[in-house]
């Protein structure tokens, strides 16, 4: 996925108060949001990007390690 200029689409997670992060993509709209469950059981989602092209490549780096992913 790119950035309005063309580069890489970078996106952060560093919400240390949250359960879970995940990514979504849908397959038939492109959307890229992210989808954060808090302590509390709250779901928050945010959307990232929308993709327009046919196929693209969604590479995910964890840097946090003692975490189960």
């Amino acid at each position: 996925a790119t950035d309005q200029e063309g580069d890489p689409f970078t996106y952060s997670l560093t919400n240390l108060t949250a359960y879970s992060n995940e990514f979504v993509i849908n397959n038939i709209t492109g959307l890229i949001t992210v989808n954060t469950i808090t302590a509390a059981n709250v779901l928050y989602t945010r959307r990232l990007d929308r993709e327009t092209r046919p196929s693209f490549q969604l590479l995910i780096t964890a840097t946090e390690t003692s975490t189960l992913r």
